[in-house]
């Protein structure tokens, strides 16, 4: 990691109690609006990461703006997203957009809606990875997923990671900001939340970095933590990461032109389990469970994962949880997921329209009998050229999904070119 960026960071999210402006909360009603729409969110939170990222000021790039000397991605409203990461950072304004169902433009103009959808985002990571409760301490995988910060594995970066929450959690501890920003005295033991060796360096003046340590001045090391651990996917926000290790293989230069649609034959837990399996030697890109409509990402889209024979070139794969001849697998909240995970596909740049998926009558059988034209980009396995499978299957909705996918108003339904 280049050094001068990782000093930049660091410096970026230490909080220096004796900041002037320290006590000032323009937004105070904002932050009120959001704690009262979404319970779950502990009091303080949002405030504390809006100090630590832009002193809560709403930041905006226009044209008069200077540029940043180091070409640090830039971070945009009160709680200081990031939308384009240069391929370093983690695109966290898309992700909170995607949790929150707020359109970036408003989040990056609005400051109640760069704090609303935060908030909203927030709530919708604590539904997924299942965490109780108003005890900050408690959510410190909820902040990370929602860092623009990479976790990669590499103890730079974890550290530059974990000294962000450092700041997220100083803060909530500070008694004067406590009365000043309206949220609970928390007590918070941070050398528990981050580990007694950690918390000494993390909470030291000075910090010696090497590519091979982070120490203080007494010589104590920070080692790399499990907090860091990847959660979402990069190419989808709201799904899982979860990648298999061994079934996939690179595209070779071949460009995504295509969605295939699966059906598991199985249980969602089960396949995620099966595409782990190096002697399995299938996998999808993603996994759809069916009673919510959770996803999980097991194969980068820019992979080439093995679900559609000599096809996996230049498709994305999609397995649903479920059994073709069952069709109360394919529940509402699997058909809305599946449909948004598809519209962020066709947004992606690989030149997929969304009225190019299938919308005609479900099909029983393999290619023989229900293959169809090459124009649908979207369309299931059973559809592609010498496929033997028959999934989704007669009980898919196709129309359905085309709707969804294409937010379908009074009408005809459009066909492909």
């Amino acid at each position: 990691m280049n050094r001068f960026l990782f000093l930049a960071l660091t410096s970026l999210f230490l909080i220096n109690t004796a900041y002037a402006q320290s006590n000032q909360n323009p937004y105070a009603d904002f932050f009120q609006k959001a704690y009262e729409e979404n319970p779950r969110v502990p009091k303080g939170i949002l405030e504390a990461i809006a100090f630590s990222n832009t002193r809560m000021q709403h930041i905006t790039h226009g044209p008069q703006d200077p540029e940043s000397c180091i070409e640090i991605p830039k971070a945009y409203g009160v709680m200081g997203l990031t939308l384009d990461g240069k391929n370093y950072f983690r695109n966290n304004l898309k992700l909170v957009s995607q949790f929150s169902g707020i359109d970036e433009m408003t989040i990056i103009s609005d400051p109640e809606k760069n704090i609303m959808a935060y908030a909203k985002a927030y709530t919708s990571v604590l539904d997924l990875m299942n965490i109780k409760g108003n005890d900050p301490s408690q959510h410190v995988q909820a902040l990370v997923a929602l860092s623009e910060l990479p976790f990669d594995g590499d103890l730079q970066n974890d550290y530059a990671l974990n000294t962000q929450m450092y700041s997220v959690f100083s803060f909530l501890n500070n008694k004067e900001y406590s009365a000043a920003y309206d949220f609970p005295e928390y007590n918070l033991d941070l050398s528990l939340i981050f580990g007694e060796a950690n918390y000494k360096v993390l909470s030291s003046p000075t910090v010696i970095i090497t590519k091979s340590s982070i120490k203080n001045t007494k010589g104590e090391s920070y080692q790399k933590s499990s907090s860091s651990s990847q959660i979402f996917s990069t190419n989808y926000g709201p799904a899982i990461w979860n990648p298999t290790s061994c079934n996939y293989s690179s595209r070779n230069g071949t460009a995504v032109s295509a969605v295939t649609i699966h059906t598991v034959q199985g249980n969602y837990a089960g396949c995620i389990s099966w595409f782990k399996n190096c002697s399995a030697q299938v996998s999808a890109h993603y996994v759809v469970r069916s009673s919510d409509g959770q996803i999980t990402q097991m194969v980068l889209e820019s992979n080439k994962a093995w679900h559609v024979g000599n096809h996996n070139p230049y498709t994305i794969g999609i397995e649903h949880e479920g059994y073709i001849n069952n069709a109360a697998w394919y529940t509402n909240a699997m058909y809305g997921s599946s449909a948004n995970l598809v519209k962020d596909i066709c947004l992606s740049g690989y030149g997929i329209a969304p009225t190019t998926c299938y919308n005609g009558p479900s099909c029983n059988g393999g290619s023989s009998s229900c293959l169809i034209s090459t124009s649908y980009r979207i369309k299931g396995h059973q559809q592609y050229s010498n496929q033997a499978h028959t999934d989704p299957g007669i009980n898919w909705n196709w129309p359905l999904y085309y709707c969804l996918i294409n937010n379908c108003g009074p009408g005809p339904v459009a066909t492909p070119p």
